[in-house]
């Protein structure tokens, strides 16, 4: 016996796939130990050498063990124990963790310095600015031991890649505690947050216009500061307040073509301006990036009779077993796709399709990705019908006339 592949999906459940060198039905054990293998799925109702087996309901970041119990109805025997993790929901977790958030420094923008700066960016326990981290002991922040005292200054800090290639809306979310140089109204030193894609070079500021409402002011255009008219953290909190950012309450068109669909990391950037920088800093703990990742994937193609790809088609996907439905459009290629959380595996699905071209519809099983491609019939000629409703008409009206 072999094991081809193990999938997780959204966290919560784990696809194990495997082959047998002959015909058995199949059931495993599982648990969170070698020793503690106290759960089990159904057994399979027919023999098979090609075998996948759904573990749902799961607990995201645990190690799971497992074996294979396999049986001809003459015989049985036990594979030896396997084992998977699970990862986590919060995909970055920065408290305590120096490794997570890596130091990137810029060259400074404004061309009187001319200067490329050390970052300032330091990971450990803060001993000016906030009496403590927001949880353990260390933070990373703008100097740890008092005023971040630096004039036209830029600096970065960067997390890792994050993988957002199939998520339907992020969060970032994290602890703040800030002292940095404000007016009432304006700001003059501050930080804000920025994104980019493995795909492009260009960072784009998140949230922009502050729909989400967390960053406090615009920074002044008048004292020199890179980011001069634009929204960022600034001011003073006065203790450890939690910022987050949702893509889906940022409604800007950006977050839809940049960042989700993407690997993307994510950019703290700190500016100062010309002057008066008695100001602790900011500091920053607890980061979590967290992400909707859709289970299931249905997706085909719609076709002519003829194998041309019909674009423009209309397609429900109709989960027959759950009582629900999706609808879509075909690309220029004849593709639809559905993602969902909902459902189970083995859940009946039938897809219909239709265009001006015709209809047709299939069927298929759900499981965490399916193909169902539909052929659609011709619509009927119906361009004899006029011809012979006239020629109707007519008869009925000679014979009114005789009559």
């Amino acid at each position: 016996m072999s094991i081809t592949s193990i999938k997780i999906y959204n966290h919560l459940e784990a696809v194990i796939n495997y082959t047998t060198s002959e015909a058995v039905k199949t059931y495993i054990v599982y648990g969170i130990g070698p020793n503690h293998m106290d759960m089990q799925t159904p057994e399979e109702s027919v023999a098979s050498t090609q075998h996948e087996v759904a573990i749902q309901n799961l607990t995201p970041g645990v190690s799971y063990y497992f074996k294979i119990h396999m049986t001809d109805g003459a015989s049985s025997e036990w594979s030896t124990i396997y084992n998977f993790t699970l990862t986590g929901i919060n995909d970055l977790e920065t408290s305590d963790n120096p490794g997570t958030l890596h130091n990137w420094n810029f060259k400074a923008w404004n061309s009187s310095t001319n200067a490329a700066a050390n970052t300032i960016w330091q990971w450990g326990q803060p001993t000016a600015g906030p009496s403590g981290a927001h949880s353990g002991q260390d933070v990373i922040g703008t100097v740890l031991n008092g005023y971040y005292g630096v004039d036209y200054h830029v600096d970065a800090l960067l997390t890792p890649w994050i993988d957002l290639t199939n998520a339907t809306w992020a969060t970032l979310s994290f602890y703040a505690w800030y002292d940095l140089e404000s007016g009432s109204s304006t700001g003059y030193d501050g930080v804000l947050i920025a994104y980019q894609n493995e795909s492009s070079g260009t960072w784009w500021i998140l949230d922009a216009n502050n729909n989400a409402s967390q960053y406090d002011m615009q920074i002044s255009t008048s004292y020199g500061s890179a980011i001069g008219g634009k929204y960022a953290f600034t001011g003073s909190t006065n203790g450890w307040v939690q910022k987050t950012f949702n893509t889906s309450a940022i409604n800007d068109a950006k977050v839809n073509r940049y960042l989700l669909g993407h690997r993307v990391r994510f950019i703290f950037y700190f500016a100062s301006d010309e002057s008066v920088h008695d100001h602790y800093g900011f500091y920053l703990d607890d980061v979590q990036v967290k992400a909707g990742i859709p289970r299931y994937h249905v997706y085909g193609y719609v076709r002519d009779s003829g194998g041309n790809p019909i674009a423009g088609a209309t397609v429900w996907v109709n989960d027959t077993t759950l009582g629900i439905s999706y609808m879509v459009t075909t690309d220029s290629s004849g593709r639809y796709d559905v993602y969902t959380y909902n459902g189970i595996n083995g859940d009946n699905l039938n897809v219909e399709a239709k265009s001006t071209q015709g209809s047709g519809s299939n069927s298929g099983t759900l499981s965490g990705e399916v193909e169902i491609d539909v052929t659609l019939s011709a619509v009927p000629e119906l361009s004899w019908i006029a011809p012979l409703v006239i020629a109707l008409l007519l008869v009925f009206l000679l014979r009114r006339r005789k009559s």
